[in-house]
């Protein structure tokens, strides 16, 4: 018998990072959650996993720093890209009146700014270190006071898991609220015709630098999907550049590009090829 694959992913269990692995591998895969984005590098470099599962953008929130940080200091490549539809709900045992506090992760809280200030303006809102441990933690006996009772923001499968009322669905500021992930890992996939690279991109320091590697894309009728500069890890107020585009790594003129781009920049790294991912994690209707 074969032993099932161990994917590392940003805990605990019914954190949106642990649905989005789940809806990528199924529920044969074996699920390792860990604390922190750190911490699933490490897994993933010390053999502890077979792949791992980190946030990489957010569409309201932009790019998980915690991640660029690590991708741009660590050889590790990514496989496969998750797009999952982050639907946040508030979730408490009580009327909406009778809310004092709202907990939940710092993401989630800015998320759904807007759909706070709106309806429980004079609440107190609580950072925790993920939804799930705000669910949990409002479960408790002692955080109800005078009648007042605390809430959580969390996915539907944290309140179901912890015996919670939804008080409010999907109360996100955006209705098409996104987190990417990446998949890392040495898997490497061939090509389907709809596919993406990203590269890591160390260029001089002059003016135009950046401008001159665009028109290599330009020249190779390249698509750009996403470009991010980074603090660079090595050079104070220097930059480098996550780069993604269309194409496969084996693809002819994604090949000329990288050439192109190796000789005017100081280091090009593939950080992975993958096939674009639909989106997943829309509650069925």
């Amino acid at each position: 018998m074969t032993a099932p694959i161990q994917v590392a992913y940003l805990g605990p269990i019914y954190s949106y990072s642990y649905l989005a692995s789940l809806e990528h591998f199924g529920d044969s895969a074996d699920f390792v959650p860990v604390t922190t984005i750190a911490a699933v590098f490490d897994a993933m470099r010390l053999g502890h996993a077979n792949y791992g599962v980190v946030p990489l953008e957010n569409s309201t929130d932009g790019r998980i720093v915690d991640t660029l940080n690590i991708l741009a200091s660590v050889d590790i490549e990514i496989s496969a890209e998750i797009n999952y539809a982050i639907h946040h709900n508030l979730i408490a045992n009580c009327e909406l009146s009778d809310i004092r506090e709202v907990h939940s992760k710092p993401q989630a809280l800015s998320q759904c700014r807007n759909w706070l200030d709106s309806n429980l303006p004079e609440v107190l809102v609580y950072g925790a270190s993920s939804s799930t441990e705000a669910a949990q933690m409002i479960t408790t006996v002692d955080m109800v006071r005078d009648g007042r009772f605390p809430a959580a923001i969390a996915s539907r499968a944290a309140a179901e898991h912890f015996g919670i009322a939804i008080i409010a669905e999907s109360i996100q500021d955006r209705a098409n609220n996104l987190t990417r992930f990446a998949v890392l890992g040495s898997h490497r996939h061939s090509p389907t015709g709809d596919d993406k690279t990203l590269l890591l991109l160390e260029l001089d320091h002059c003016p135009g630098s950046l401008a001159d590697v665009m028109s290599v894309f330009k020249i190779e009728d390249i698509n750009l999907t996403w470009i991010e500069s980074f603090p660079s890890p090595d050079a104070a107020s220097e930059y480098v550049f996550f780069i993604e585009f269309e194409g496969h790594r084996r693809d002819e003129a994604v090949q000329r590009a990288i050439a192109s781009l190796s000789l005017q920049s100081r280091a090009v790294r593939l950080l992975g090829t993958y096939p674009r991912a639909m989106v997943t994690g829309v509650p069925a209707i």
